[in-house]
């Protein structure tokens, strides 16, 4: 019993001993830095060009999309041209613009909750940094939500994606984690924050 134990013994501790396959594997590559992002405290006025009419933006039916995915496409399908691509908004600091495609970007979060915020944003956001210098996140002010409705109030779809910009843009590509970023608080024009400017800077 004692030779079979030490023979088991042996055997689990050649076992855990690296093949001559994964020595030959080579070193996992460097973990990128976090960007660098700055929330500034400079605050912007969103374009009225942002602007659409809440029938426009899949109305209260969005409401009944289950998820979040499916739902931010509804609410975004009146920002799109026919192909798809998104209408480019005038660049508020096309003289200090680094990189991306030309006009701003827009991700318009109407209608999501603070539980499904990060998830879409982390997946739309950083591929519309990838093309446009300036992406502006819509999020609403909250000021006109109804006290008996499910919504709440006091903007806080607005604080979940002051949180989210905070945390370093996660879901960047490799490329677009070597650039920084800044992002401003927007008001819109009776004076409500509704939105964020975020910016992709150069290098």
């Amino acid at each position: 019993a004692a030779a079979g134990s030490w023979a088991g013994r042996v055997g689990a501790a050649a076992s855990a001993l690296p093949s001559e396959a994964t020595a030959r594997l080579p070193p996992p590559p460097p973990r990128l830095a976090p960007p660098r992002v700055v929330r500034s405290s400079r605050e912007v006025r969103i374009p009225a060009e942002s602007w659409v009419d809440l029938a426009a933006r899949a109305g209260a039916s969005a409401f009944a999309i289950a998820d979040p995915m499916e739902r931010f496409a509804a609410v975004n399908r009146c920002h799109r041209r026919p192909d798809g691509s998104v209408w480019p908004l005038t660049l508020l600091f096309e003289d200090e613009a680094g990189g991306g495609g030309a006009g701003g970007g827009l991700v318009d979060l109407h209608f999501q909750s603070r539980s499904t915020v990060s998830a879409v944003l982390e997946e739309v956001l950083p591929p519309m940094l990838s093309h446009h210098a300036e992406v502006w996140v819509v999020t609403g002010s909250g000021h006109h939500v109804a006290h008996r409705s499910h919504q709440k109030q006091g903007g806080v779809l607005w604080a979940a994606v002051d949180a989210h910009l905070g945390e370093a843009l996660p879901g960047l590509s490799e490329a677009d984690r070597r650039c920084w970023y800044s992002y401003h608080p927007a008001k819109d024009h009776n004076g409500y924050h509704c939105a964020f400017l975020v910016r992709r800077r150069r290098r």
